[in-house]
């Protein structure tokens, strides 16, 4: 009962709208009392492919800024070209060159995500109207009040110092420079 699990202390819901049964119940199901709580953060996977815009809209106007953490179910053949891939099961993956990762054959098999979570923020930003600090926030502060990294997630005296630096164009977030602790470790070209 997710009801129980919450009054447990139980305070996210980990990739929200995914994972579910192909055929639920319309109004029995794992995702209305997610939704409904409001002691319940919510992450999703903003990438394009594993919700759709509505999906993404309506958790959006029900969650609200402060409890949705976007988050990412990237694996390791996000920097991959785009192609075939045998996985360790011996099944066939594909990689859309727009960044899907599914199963071969299978029409909406998802395997995981070749998108990063920058992607995500643009993704959201376009499909809610979100304002980029409200997608920042979404990506940085949510997750590190949750997890009480406190040392992280805004930019403030004493902290740590995690800064990415980015442009933004057609909600597509280009890295210019990463720096972590204070110390420059990427710059783009």
């Amino acid at each position: 009962n997710i009801k129980q699990a919450i009054d447990q202390g139980a305070n996210l819901a980990t990739h929200l709208g995914n994972g579910c049964a192909g055929l639920i119940n319309r109004h029995h199901n794992p995702i209305w009392p997610q939704l409904a709580d409001d002691r319940l953060t919510i992450s999703i996977i903003c990438d394009g492919f594993h919700l759709p815009p509505d999906v993404i809209k309506v958790f959006y106007k029900v969650k609200g800024t402060d409890h949705i953490i976007i988050t990412s179910d990237i694996t390791s053949y996000a920097g991959m070209p785009p192609g075939e891939y045998k996985i360790k099961t011996g099944e066939t993956i594909v990689k859309t060159p727009d960044g899907n990762l599914k199963f071969s054959g299978q029409e909406g098999g998802l395997y995981g995500s070749a998108s990063p979570l920058p992607k995500g923020v643009g993704h959201i930003m376009k499909v809610t109207g979100c304002s980029l600090a409200d997608a920042i926030q979404m990506a940085t502060v949510n997750p590190a009040r949750l997890f009480n990294l406190n040392d992280r997630g805004t930019l403030e005296p004493g902290k740590r110092a995690d800064i990415i630096l980015f442009s933004m164009d057609n909600f597509n977030m280009k890295i210019r420079k990463t720096i972590v602790q204070g110390e420059l470790v990427y710059e783009s070209e």
